[in-house]
C-alpha cells in the first residue's frame, strides 16, 4: 500500500474481527446490545457505545464526551444464531457518511486535475489535495487510537453488565482538561485587551465591565483546572451561564433600531442558538464533576448542592 493512501485502507477496505459467539438467543442478544448501546442524540456527553442494533444488523462506535471524529473506527457487522446460540461477525471501517465524503472528494479530485491538467498546474492541485485529504484521515485515525480496542471489548462482553462502561464516568481525559484550561486562557486575555481597548476610547460601559469580567472569570476556572480546586467546577457553570445570556445580549445591541421585526427575529435564533451551544457545554461540564471531585467528597457542599 502506498504510504499517502494507507489511511483510506482503514476508510474503505476495513479490518475483519473474529467472529464472537455468545451461549444465548439471537433475540436475547439484540435486546441486551440495544439496552447497552445508547442511540439517543443526548448521550453525546455519555462515554461507551453508540450506534444501533435494527434488523440483525449492527453499527457501533465508542463515544468520547465532547469529541467529535469523523475519522473514528465503527464496527459494521451482522447478528446471527437461534434460540440458543449466536454470533456477531464483521468488520471495523469508519462512518459511511466519511466513505461518501471521500468517494466525492476523489471525484471532485479526477475533476480538478482533467481541468487544470493543460494548465500546468493540475499535478500541485493533485498532489495537494491527496495531502490534505490524507492529512486529515491520518490526524482523525490518530486522534481516536484505542478506541477500536475498547469496541471489540465492550461487545464481546455485552452480555456482562461491568464490560460496556469500565470507569462509570464521562470524565474528559487530565491532557483534554489542559486544552480547556488554554482556550480558556486565550478567551480571557483577549477579553481582557479588549476591555482594556475599549476603557480607553469610551469609558466604564457595560460591554466593558461584562468582558472584564467574563475574561477573568475565564482566568479563574482556567487556573482551578490546572489545580484542580472545586470552586472552578462550579464557577464553570457560571461561566456557560453567562456566556449564554451575554450573546443575545450583544447580538441586540448590534441591531439596528428602526426595524422591530428583525430585532425581535434575530434575537429569537440568537437566544435559540445560546441556549443549545449552553446545554451541550453543561451536561460535558457536569460530567467532569469527578476530575475536581476526586477522593473524598466535602459533605457541607453535598448539601449544599444536592442535585449536582
Amino acid at each position: 500500500m502506498i504510504p499517502l493512501l494507507r489511511p483510506f485502507e482503514k476508510i474503505w477496505g476495513g479490518e475483519s474481527c473474529q467472529p464472537m459467539v455468545f451461549s444465548i438467543g439471537k433475540s436475547e442478544l439484540e435486546s441486551s446490545l440495544r439496552s447497552k448501546i445508547s442511540s439517543s442524540f443526548f448521550s453525546f456527553g455519555t462515554r461507551g457505545l453508540r450506534g444501533s442494533v435494527q434488523d440483525g444488523e449492527i453499527s457501533v462506535f465508542w463515544n468520547t464526551p465532547g469529541f467529535g471524529n469523523s475519522w473514528r473506527p465503527v464496527f459494521h457487522g451482522s447478528i446471527s444464531g437461534d434460540d440458543r446460540e449466536s454470533r456477531i461477525e464483521g468488520k471495523i471501517s469508519t462512518f459511511r457518511r466519511t466513505q461518501v465524503f471521500y468517494g466525492i472528494w476523489f471525484g471532485l479530485l479526477a475533476i480538478f486535475t482533467l481541468v487544470l491538467l493543460p494548465t500546468g498546474i493540475g499535478s500541485v492541485v493533485t498532489l495537494g489535495m491527496m495531502a490534505f485529504g490524507t492529512g486529515a484521515a491520518a490526524l482523525g485515525q490518530y486522534l481516536s487510537r484505542g478506541e477500536k480496542e475498547k469496541i471489540l471489548s465492550a461487545l464481546s462482553g455485552v452480555h456482562s453488565s461491568s464490560t460496556l462502561q469500565p470507569d462509570g464516568t464521562t470524565q474528559i481525559p487530565g491532557r483534554g482538561m489542559k486544552i480547556v484550561a488554554v482556550v480558556l486562557v486565550i478567551f480571557g486575555v483577549g477579553n481582557l485587551i479588549g476591555s482594556i481597548a475599549a476603557l480607553g476610547k469610551g469609558g466604564i460601559t457595560v460591554t466593558v465591565a461584562s468582558e472584564f469580567s467574563s475574561g477573568m472569570l475565564a482566568l479563574l476556572v482556567a487556573w482551578g483546572i490546572l489545580k484542580k480546586k472545586r470552586y472552578a467546577w462550579i464557577l464553570g457553570f457560571v461561566l456557560i451561564a453567562t456566556a449564554a445570556i451575554y450573546f443575545p445580549v450583544s447580538v441586540f445591541r448590534s441591531l439596528p433600531a428602526q426595524n422591530g421585526t428583525d430585532q425581535i427575529v434575530l434575537l429569537m435564533f440568537g437566544t435559540l442558538g445560546a441556549l443549545a451551544v449552553a446545554i451541550y457545554w453543561a451536561v460535558l461540564w457536569r460530567a467532569q464533576r469527578s476530575y475536581f471531585y476526586a477522593g473524598p467528597r466535602i459533605v457541607t457542599a453535598r448539601a449544599v448542592f444536592p442535585s449536582l
